[in-house]
């Protein structure tokens, strides 16, 4: 058994999804397990709250690297976790200056207001990150375990499980590094006509369906 898995989620349509392929050779590039989630394990609040099966991973592997369903590898992609071995840190990449989410501000900055240990950056806004690609390492294990014990504060569930995982990580002071673009590399609505996004490691096909 590898030291670290390559997690993502398929409920229902595994076998069908265009990018497991290249998610399986790529956890291979890496010397890593992979594990696709393919039935509930959670059920827990929605959907999104099945990528928090990362916790039970990180009580067989050393680090997981969860990704979503809809990220695509590239053929040439670097080894992401020979980029980020810190295992005191938590690995995602941070969206705050992406003009595309800024309809995110008024249920983000409120509530990691709350939270004094989450960084600003050079713009006053709170970092906030991701969660379509992330690196957690079994440093951070116990800060997730009681995922499941969610404060009472307004949108702390906005967004799926994201904006929750970003309280967790700043609640918690767990040391946060942001993940090169290239690793999560999302068009978010903007177009792409010269095939830019060709050129980075994951593809993240989030957003509006508008790519040239």
């Amino acid at each position: 058994m590898s030291k670290n898995v390559i997690f993502t989620i398929g409920i229902n349509n595994f076998d069908k999804l265009p990018t497991m392929g290249a998610i399986v050779d790529y956890s291979k590039k890496c010397d890593s397990d992979f594990f696709g989630l393919k039935n509930p394990m959670i059920n827990y609040q929605n959907f999104y709250f099945e990528k928090f099966f990362f916790t039970y991973l990180l009580g067989k592997y050393d680090s997981v690297l969860y990704m979503d369903a809809d990220v695509l590898i590239t053929p040439n992609a670097e080894n992401i976790l020979e980029k980020y071995p810190d295992q005191e840190k938590f690995y995602a990449y941070n969206e705050t200056d992406d003009n595309e989410t800024m309809d995110r501000d008024p249920f983000v900055e409120p509530l990691l207001a709350d939270v004094p240990h989450s960084p600003l950056d050079n713009k006053n806004k709170r970092t906030y990150f991701n969660a379509g690609v992330f690196l957690v390492s079994k440093p951070q294990k116990e800060f997730f375990e009681n995922f499941r014990k969610i404060p009472n504060i307004p949108g702390i569930l906005s967004f799926g499980d994201q904006t929750y995982l970003n309280y967790l990580v700043f609640k918690n002071k767990i040391n946060f590094e942001t993940i090169d673009y290239k690793f999560n590399r999302m068009h978010l609505g903007k177009k792409d006509p010269e095939y830019k996004r060709y050129e980075s490691n994951f593809i993240h096909y989030a957003g509006p369906n508008i790519l040239s």
